[in-house]
């Protein structure tokens, strides 16, 4: 006899029920995410391609892969609401703020409307994801995926599916560095 579903659980599934999605689609969707990742055969377009998958994944409206410089910076690597050389143009530091809590604590956040990425001054966003590829020690990246409508704030269930694909992505951003 299975013991009681934990919110989380719950949430997923009703979220699951409103999309139309079963657990046997997102199950298949992770499958074929994966192998678009591993897949990638031009390493320069990895970056939009985890930006796209992001996007997809939580029904996001905007997304950032910030990659880490050697000079303990970030720079956004692809952004689906930035210019390219303005996104390759804003470095992020590595210790402040919310990019930097996340990135020391090597742990995911959800945050609100106070927490607002460089260049993104003409989007508001409602609620973000801002999580970690690698460890404290090791940071291969940090994706920041945002939603701008307030009724659509992100939840643990969102941030539980971005963590599915997140070990997949750190395996194809070291893949693609060699």
């Amino acid at each position: 006899m299975a013991g009681p579903a934990n919110i989380s659980e719950v949430n997923f599934a009703a979220d699951l029920a409103k999309s139309g999605r079963s657990i046997a689609d997102t199950g298949r969707m992770g499958g074929i995410t994966t192998r678009r990742l591993l897949d990638a055969r031009e390493p320069e377009r990895l970056p939009q391609t985890i930006v796209d998958i992001a996007i997809e994944l939580v029904g996001a409206d905007v997304a950032s892969l910030l990659l880490p410089t050697d000079d303990k910076q970030l720079y956004i690597a692809h952004s689906n609401a930035l210019a390219t050389s303005a996104a390759h143009a804003t470095r992020i530091a590595l210790d402040e703020g919310v990019i930097g809590r996340v990135c020391t604590a090597a742990t995911p956040e959800i945050v609100g409307d106070d927490f607002q990425l460089a260049g993104f001054d003409a989007r508001t966003v409602a609620s973000s994801i801002v999580y970690p590829l690698g460890t404290a020690g090791a940071l291969a990246g940090v994706l920041v995926i945002g939603r701008a409508d307030p009724d659509r704030r992100f939840r643990p269930t969102d941030l539980e599916r971005v963590n599915v694909l997140a070990d997949d992505m750190l395996l194809a951003l070291d893949n693609a560095r060699r």
